[in-house]
């Protein structure tokens, strides 16, 4: 599940980013930061932790120019791999736009302790406005320790609910320019889609949330590339994060 888990990571932070809380450093700097816990480690509707609970953190400085640099952590485990965690470094820049909308650029390092084979690197955007974002990643097959390109487009919109809570429905396509995905009848197609409803809400300043993902890919198809169909079915994942 290399590109599963790389082509999907920048989208995450980005959406991190715009959401956190920071600490100010003064002169328009500031250090963003928050962790999370959860039933599962979930990228785009694949467990990056084998159906397993997970936690993840994130630490971003941003800057008066609307620049950022910054560095995320993750368990995870992947069958038949001696990866136990991902570590990654991003850097990009928040853009103004008109009429309240926000571009949001930059590029992401992929790394997986003990797998060096998974390490990704890539290109994301995102428009972002009025609770709605567009978004894609690039990854080329040039900066791919496995040397296959994949894109990975999605969509995505949050509104409040009722007694504060907050509604997220998301949905995305990963395509990996080739054949990696079998079937039964040993037909293959180059990629799947995925979906996520969410709903959250902060109490004691801890945002808890619970999602329902999943995604169009069977069994079968799973397990023919990642070798474990079960990391691919659908699932309610609870989390807790924390910003700080």
């Amino acid at each position: 599940m290399t590109s599963v888990r790389s082509v999907a990571m920048g989208a995450l932070l980005a959406c991190t980013i715009v959401q956190a809380h920071a600490f100010d450093l003064g002169n328009g700097y500031s250090v963003l930061a928050d962790a999370t816990v959860g039933s599962d480690y979930r990228i785009k509707g694949i467990s990056q932790t084998s159906n397993k609970p997970g936690a993840q953190a994130l630490a971003v400085l941003s800057s008066p120019y609307g620049l950022y640099a910054g560095a995320y952590l993750a368990n995870v485990e992947f069958k038949g791999s001696n990866a136990s965690y991902e570590y990654d470094y991003l850097a990009g820049a928040m853009i103004p736009l008109v009429m309240g909308f926000m571009a949001n650029v930059g590029y992401i390092d992929i790394n997986y302790s003990g797998a060096k084979y998974y390490n990704f690197n890539g290109w994301y955007g995102e428009l972002i406005g009025y609770g709605a974002k567009i978004g894609f990643q690039y990854a080329p097959a040039s900066m791919s320790s496995f040397h296959q390109s994949s894109m990975y487009s999605y969509a995505e919109y949050s509104h409040s609910l009722l007694l504060e809570f907050v509604g997220k429905l998301h949905f995305g396509y990963v395509d990996y320019k080739d054949d990696v995905f079998w079937d039964r009848d040993m037909h293959a197609r180059q990629g799947y889609r995925e979906w996520e409803v969410k709903v959250s809400r902060n109490l004691v300043g801890v945002e808890f949330g619970v999602s329902y993902v999943d995604n169009d890919l069977t069994k079968f198809e799973c397990a023919s590339y990642s070798g474990d169909g079960s990391v691919c079915s659908s699932a309610f994942i609870f989390t807790a994060k924390k910003k700080f």
